[in-house]
């Protein structure tokens, strides 16, 4: 078992419906991974949320931060602010449902043991070996738009930016936290555009989805401002904003 120090972000949104059965499963997985530890941050829940984070820190066997973000500022402000806190050698973030499962963050650990020289190991969907179903005619359809809209307004080619489980070494997870600046979903293709722009190396890694609950994304509403985030990410490019060294 690989001893390389692993922090997991959870962005938490309204979860109360399932947010005890993922703690659960969580718990157990921590129980066997004494080298992992949890920041959790609740961005502006207005159901139990909070309560539940707070219930179940005392009977979890490590390191347990709950971050609150007061008002629903979005994923990449939720990811960002868990960055800010993250002491692993490693640092990965994923959706509190567990749609991967937990054993995902095993076999992506041991590519990112296995080469050194890989900073970014991120999930796609457009993988060979990727499995999923689940996925509506509508959100097939939002993929490939979105996915041809990065491809025209941003730098990255990724076929799929918005899968939602990624890990980083510390030393790239310190420069997103320094040089991103969206705050919601367009958050996902910051990152690529970070990783290109400072030449930290990232690679694809397969995923099968094991749970499905309905999406919160918006699609017109979303959809909007993340043509308006990457506009803005485009003029950051132009203007240098994103090199570590500027």
């Amino acid at each position: 078992m690989s001893t390389t120090r692993l922090t997991l972000i959870f962005p938490v949104y309204n979860a109360a419906p399932f947010l005890r059965d993922s703690l659960s499963v969580l718990g157990q997985w921590l129980r066997i991974h004494p080298e992992a530890d949890c920041i959790f941050v609740n961005d502006g829940s207005t159901d139990e949320s909070m309560a539940i984070l707070e219930e179940a820190k005392k009977d979890f066997p490590q390191t347990f931060q709950i971050i609150d973000m007061g008002a629903n500022k979005g994923k990449g402000a939720a990811v960002r602010a868990g960055m800010r806190l993250a002491t692993g050698d490693l640092i990965a973030f994923t959706d509190i449902d567990l749609p991967y499962g937990l054993p995902i963050f095993d076999a992506m650990r041991a590519v990112m043991d296995e080469d050194p020289n890989l900073s970014f190991l991120y999930g796609s969907r457009s993988h060979a070996d990727s499995r999923f179903k689940g996925y509506g005619a509508l959100r097939h359809v939002g993929r490939r738009f979105f996915s041809l809209a990065i491809r025209t307004m941003v730098i990255t080619d990724t076929s799929d930016t918005q899968c939602g489980i990624k890990m980083f070494r510390k030393d790239f997870a310190d420069v997103v936290a320094h040089r991103s600046v969206i705050d919601r979903f367009a958050f996902d293709i910051e990152l690529f555009v970070i990783a290109k722009v400072n030449h930290f190396h990232a690679m694809d890694f397969p995923v099968r989805l094991l749970r499905h609950r309905e999406s919160s994304v918006r699609i017109v509403k979303d959809t909007i401002t993340m043509l308006k985030d990457m506009r803005r990410i485009r003029e950051r490019i132009r203007s240098g904003a994103y090199s570590s060294s500027a």
